[in-house]
């Protein structure tokens, strides 16, 4: 936010500063220039305006012009914008705060509770996740949230279109809030099971598809342009644990014994994909790319492998993950050279 520099005789000051001024209009010490408090640039985001800026516009001690407050500030809002966009703004925040670790509960569920028994945070993050769950999909809002063209291109539709506006804040929030990744992978599945039937089902499936669009735009813009590599493999690397942990859930196919070779990019498991990495870090290292393709492919394999190591074998991980990863490293060479001294 700039700020805007008033004149005083001698020195500088921001507006409602030290100097004395002759008011506009009616005289006396003050309006702008005034002496004290006279100008709101002082306090710009304090709530308490009136005692910095009366709307007195003229004379007085330190009361100057009144300008407008905060235009992001809560009452702009409430004024100024209709019904419906206020609640999509409060769904949004709700989805963006679902797995926060507050308010955890003590103690786990009751002994007679049936199933296994789950620790106070799963606990605490089911039963927001349940609660969540009942509002977004209330009838008023399905509509509103779930509305989607699935099979429009995107050359004329955004990706919202595509997906609908939770689907694609849903995949946001997994690409940026690395300890919520458990809990958007549930609220997936909860959300998908509980519009079934519905118009706008097959939440989970746009989701996914959503999540490969967003990996594989972040990895073309690493390859063809180098930029804003951090950023996008920060991404990159979140979305996967996404995928992998729909994997575990059923919601997309985890492992199947030969997926590890197939061809068919738009048939791939979990471990499949994890797999084309790995080979495509191979081909990348033989090629002419820059070495810091293959070790930027090697590192998106090797941070997923903690959340596929439950579903997938060991024989297979050694086989396709890390015995390739290790002929890769034995073939490494440091760019550094040695000084002499």
């Amino acid at each position: 936010m700039d700020r805007a520099l008033g004149s005083a005789p001698g020195r500088d000051y921001p507006q409602g500063g030290r100097g004395r001024g002759r008011g506009r209009g009616y005289g006396g010490r003050g309006g702008r220039g005034g002496r004290g408090r006279g100008g709101h640039r002082n306090q710009p985001y304090n709530n308490n305006r009136s005692r910095y800026n009366n709307n007195n516009n003229y004379g007085g001690r330190g009361r100057g012009n009144a300008r407008p407050g905060n235009r992001f500030g809560a009452g702009s809002l409430a004024n100024n914008q209709d019904p419906q966009a206020a609640m999509i703004r409060q769904v949004f925040s709700f989805v963006s705060r679902v797995g926060e670790f507050k308010n955890i509960r003590d103690s786990p569920a009751s002994p007679e509770t049936e199933g296994p028994q789950l620790r106070p945070v799963e606990a605490t993050t089911a039963g927001n996740i349940n609660d969540l769950v009942s509002v977004l999909c209330s009838e008023d809002k399905l509509d509103m949230l779930f509305r989607c063209q699935p099979s429009a291109t995107s050359a004329i539709y955004k990706v919202e279109d595509r997906i609908g506006k939770l689907g694609h804040l849903l995949i946001s929030c997994a690409a940026s809030l690395p300890l919520q990744t458990p809990c958007y992978a549930a609220l997936t599945l909860a959300v998908n099971e509980q519009i079934k039937g519905s118009e706008w089902e097959g939440f989970a499936a746009r989701c996914v598809d959503c999540a490969m669009h967003y990996f594989a735009t972040d990895l073309d813009v690493i390859l063809r342009t180098g930029k804003n590599v951090a950023e996008s493999a920060c991404r990159m690397k979140l979305l996967l644990r996404y995928l992998a942990i729909l994997g575990k859930i059923g919601i997309v196919q985890g492992y199947e014994e030969g997926s590890d070779q197939a061809s068919d990019s738009n048939n791939l498991t979990v471990f499949g994909l994890l797999s084309m990495l790995v080979e495509t870090a191979k081909i990348a290292q033989e090629g002419d790319a820059p070495a810091t393709v293959a070790h930027l492919l090697i590192s998106l394999a090797l941070s997923t492998l903690p959340y596929v190591m439950e579903y997938v074998p060991q024989a297979a991980i050694g086989e396709w993950i890390i015995s390739p990863i290790d002929a890769l490293l034995q073939t490494y060479k440091s760019t550094f050279t040695p000084g002499t001294g």
